[in-house]
């Protein structure tokens, strides 16, 4: 699906892998199509590999990828987040990929963790109320010694900074 995906970006985006990596590739998934459609029995099964090795069957040459039009690398694109949804993947917009799932599984277990530490620890919530509230000011005191004019530019900057990467990334994902 990442080649596809680099393909959709454009013919120089498929130069991120060499073309023995694109044939090694294409060779490896060719030979599980078959492996796999040759152990399953059940005949639904047995076709979807078939299917699967069909739609990968075109596309012999990184090359060939390059010069698909628009309408094509769309269409496979699209067969490709259906395969993906097929064999268990998350293919849907916003899905728990792998690396979300480890993101968010070390952001629940750092809580956990600092959780158990502050109860067994006996902190009371004033103790971490005042260490908290250090840090903050600690980390804006270069900010606090700048006219207002140069606060309100600052804090603007930023934000205008961090909508131009947010509507970046959403035009990454949907392309």
């Amino acid at each position: 699906m990442e080649v596809v995906r680099l393909a959709r970006k454009g013919p120089q985006a498929l130069y991120a892998i060499t073309a023995t990596e694109y044939h090694n590739l294409r060779t490896e998934l060719l030979q599980l199509c078959a492996a796999r459609a040759r152990q399953h029995v059940a005949p639904d099964q047995h076709d979807f590999f078939a299917e699967l090795a069909a739609l990968i069957e075109p596309w012999v040459s990184r090359k060939s990828l390059a010069e698909a039009d628009r309408d094509d690398l769309a269409s496979l694109w699209a067969s490709c987040r259906e395969v993906e949804q097929a064999l268990g993947g998350t293919a849907a917009e916003g899905g728990w990929s792998g690396r979300r799932l480890a993101l968010w599984g070390g952001l629940l277990l750092v809580v956990l963790v600092a959780g158990g530490a502050i109860w067994w620890g006996g902190f009371s919530p004033h103790d971490i109320s005042l260490t908290l509230r250090g840090w903050f000011h600690e980390a804006i005191r270069p900010i606090t010694g700048l006219p207002t004019y140069k606060r309100v530019l600052l804090l603007g900057g930023g934000l205008v900074l961090a909508a131009i990467v947010m509507i970046w990334r959403s035009a990454r994902l949907t392309s």
